[in-house]
């Protein structure tokens, strides 16, 4: 994964230069925090980009599917 290995040097180096209440600075912060998600997704084709399909299991009754979405 030498793409986001850079990517994720990149973000390391930038996200203290950027104000964290900008929109850049709040899309790095959001990247940095779920960056284990990516590294996993990255790396372990069966798991999924979204949770759309566990979080459609736990919601069984269709008002509640209406109140989460």
């Amino acid at each position: 994964m030498p793409i986001l290995n850079e990517f994720k040097k990149w973000l390391d180096a930038k996200v203290d230069k950027v104000p964290p209440k900008s929109l850049l600075g709040k899309a790095m912060g959001y990247t940095l925090g779920q960056w284990h998600r990516l590294i996993l997704y990255a790396e372990d084709g069966r798991v999924g980009p979204d949770n759309n399909v566990v979080l459609s299991s736990f919601l069984e009754n269709p008002q509640d599917r209406v109140k989460a979405a």
